[in-house]
Order: C-alpha cells, then sequence, then structure tokens
C-alpha cells in the first residue's frame, strides 16, 4: 500500500507480454479528485549561476 494525496493506493507489479507495468488502484473514496506526478525526480544540482546568488 502507497499513500498519495493523503489518499491509500494498492499497488501491483506486472507485465503486459512485453512491457513491465504498474498499476495504482485506489481503495477508498476513488471518485474524489486527486492530482499525483509520477516520474523521475528533477535534477537537484544547480547551475553556476544559482550558486553564486547565494
Amino acid at each position: 500500500m502507497l499513500v498519495v494525496g493523503g489518499h491509500n493506493w494498492n499497488v501491483y507489479k506486472g507485465t503486459n507480454g512485453s512491457n513491465q507495468v504498474f498499476s495504482f488502484l485506489r481503495t477508498s473514496d476513488s471518485n474524489s479528485g486527486t492530482r499525483a506526478e509520477v516520474g523521475p525526480r528533477p535534477s537537484r544540482a544547480r547551475s553556476a549561476s544559482a550558486r553564486s546568488a547565494l
């Protein structure tokens, strides 16, 4: 189970024959809206100009 946006989600991992897939199923209040972005985290490295501004 995973908690995102204050809601509980069951996470399932499997394949569709040729690709690995993940399914996220909300366990309650599934008609209420929740926005969650899933993907790689942005880089935390700062540019030289951002470091010099500190």
